[in-house]
């Protein structure tokens, strides 16, 4: 699942970073931003996991942050884990065994924990009937609401003020380490 959820930095501590950082090569730029991400998003996982229920288990061991470079920039991100089905014959069947095989991971239900979800009600003849959905039909005033409880959201905005400062920290230790 993913967050529109995007850092806002200041302008003039982003110039004044930006200038302290250029003073090194590319791979130490790099370097000092990986190791400020994965430093930041360690945070960021320890405040998800805190709002996320207990009760849930498996979801709320799945949660990781990744660090990735890509070409000029470093990516940081946070979420579930998800994972792929290992035994491919499996999927050919319906089901129960279906959704067992899918089951391995907790990533593909994190949303309805983290959004909520509508539940129907058991004695409303139509429940899991009908193509509804497919004309955007959806609820129609029935069913219950379970609120979802929106970790990922905001442990990302509790903890966003943290980067900068993760960010400068980094750099700090690194111009020290280079000037011994």
């Amino acid at each position: 699942m993913t967050s529109p959820l995007t850092a806002r930095l200041n302008a003039s501590d982003a110039a004044a970073l930006r200038r302290e950082l250029e003073k090194f090569p590319l791979a130490v730029q790099d370097q000092v931003a990986r190791k400020a991400l994965t430093a930041y998003n360690r945070e960021v996982v320890a405040a998800t996991k805190g709002r996320t229920p207990v009760r849930t288990g498996k979801l709320r061991r799945s949660v990781t942050g990744k660090v990735k470079r890509y070409s000029g920039v470093v990516w940081g991100a946070v979420a579930h884990k998800t994972s792929f089905p290992r035994d491919k014959a499996a999927l050919a069947v319906g089901g129960k065994a279906r959704r067992a095989v899918y089951d391995m991971g907790a990533g593909w239900r994190s949303h309805f924990t983290d959004l909520g979800w509508h539940s129907w009600p058991k004695s409303d003849p139509r429940r899991g009937k009908g193509k509804g959905w497919k004309k955007g039909l959806y609820h129609r005033g029935r069913g219950t609401y379970h609120r979802g409880v929106h970790a990922l959201e905001t442990a990302a905005l509790a903890t966003s003020p943290r980067l900068l400062p993760k960010l400068r920290e980094v750099l700090r230790s690194e111009i020290l380490k280079r000037s011994r």
